[in-house]
């Protein structure tokens, strides 16, 4: 990352997060797709991602041609509350996670020692605990960092936006 580079919110199409992810990354942006262990039952689990339907590239706005990340493969939009600049996430917020991240890729795995992260002054304190959380649970989390309507109303503008 750059040194004026920011974490952004990538809306995704419908399970499309992995390849949303893997695409943003071979344009040359940073990418992560946090993942999360889901039990079914008591012997099955599956790696789904953290926040469904989301993943998050990093760019400096001032410099990316970030208007491109919308055409990429998976993606639907990019969170913004204005059409010409993206809202970034609060600082930190992204990278505790990161920092809770095994080398598998799950957040707060259970299978591998899981790093002693530093709670960040923008993490809201229910993220300590995120992973113990449903998915929607989850997802409303995130989007509260936004404001309360933001998701809705972003990929609402988005849709309007193809739709002209």
């Amino acid at each position: 990352m750059s040194c004026g580079s920011r974490w952004y919110c990538v809306v995704t199409l419908p399970h499309q997060e992995h390849r949303a992810a893997r695409e943003l990354g071979n344009q040359g942006y940073a990418t992560f797709l946090p993942l999360h262990l889901a039990r079914h039952g008591m012997h099955h689990t599956a790696v789904v991602p953290l926040f469904p339907g989301y993943a998050f590239t990093a760019f400096d706005p001032a410099v990316a041609a970030w208007g491109a990340i919308r055409s990429t493969r998976g993606v639907l939009a990019l969170i913004r509350h204005a059409p010409d600049r993206p809202t970034p996430l609060p600082l930190g917020v992204i990278e505790n996670l990161i920092e809770r991240t095994s080398s598998r890729g799950i957040v707060d795995d259970p299978g591998d020692i899981a790093p002693h992260s530093t709670p960040h002054a923008a993490q809201p304190p229910e993220w300590q605990n995120i992973t113990s959380l449903g998915s929607s649970a989850r997802v409303r989390l995130l989007c509260r960092l936004f404001g309360p309507d933001a998701a809705q109303r972003i990929v609402s503008e988005d849709e309007t936006a193809h739709a002209a």
